[in-house]
């Protein structure tokens, strides 16, 4: 038996034959990988991604803006609903991904402007030109509530293969963290 103090208080500990005491401490500890990192499926992680973007200022300001909802709903809308929706349109593209303006980042000297971060909401198609300036657009998916004054970028395609086949990157890479999503 032998007497020790943890916290500042005294603890008989029981001490059983002739074994060493090894204490352990955190450190970085290495081992030979014995195969590559397997490939990885999308499926296996795409429930992780967010289809959120981040833009210039000037960029969202100048995106075409929904004006008013064609429903019963006075605010919301929704998968199915249409809407009117004012703007520049681009040439070439009927389909718009639909954005509400989220957080600002700039960088820890507040000198840089590093962008605004957009909220996905869904997507949405033209289904009738009204003038130059104002379409009629048909909501075909919406994860949130769409409302008036949300924004359309032009939809992206997947920039991501199906399976993602991890490396060590060509160039040293250097990068900080500027927020959570969520937080």
């Amino acid at each position: 038996m032998r007497v020790s103090f943890t916290g500042g208080s005294p603890r008989i500990l029981l001490s059983r034959g002739d074994r060493i005491q090894v204490t352990l401490a955190p450190q970085i500890r290495t081992e030979a990988l014995a195969s590559a990192i397997p490939a990885i499926p999308v499926e296996a992680i795409e429930n992780s991604f967010t289809r959120n973007r981040i833009v210039s200022q000037t960029d969202f300001d100048a995106a075409p803006y929904i004006v008013a909802n064609l429903g019963n709903n006075l605010a919301i809308v929704g998968t199915g609903d249409e809407v009117y929706a004012r703007g520049v349109w681009p040439a070439g593209t009927s389909l718009f991904e639909v954005y509400r303006a989220g957080r600002h980042f700039t960088d820890e000297s507040e000198d840089v402007d590093l962008g605004l971060e957009l909220e996905y909401l869904g997507f949405a198609s033209i289904s009738e030109n009204e003038s130059v300036e104002l379409k009629r657009m048909l909501i075909n998916n919406s994860s949130k509530e769409i409302r008036v004054g949300d924004r359309l970028l032009i939809r992206e395609q997947s920039r991501i293969d199906d399976t993602i086949f991890p490396t060590e990157p060509a160039a040293e890479l250097s990068g900080q963290i500027v927020a959570f999503l969520g937080n």
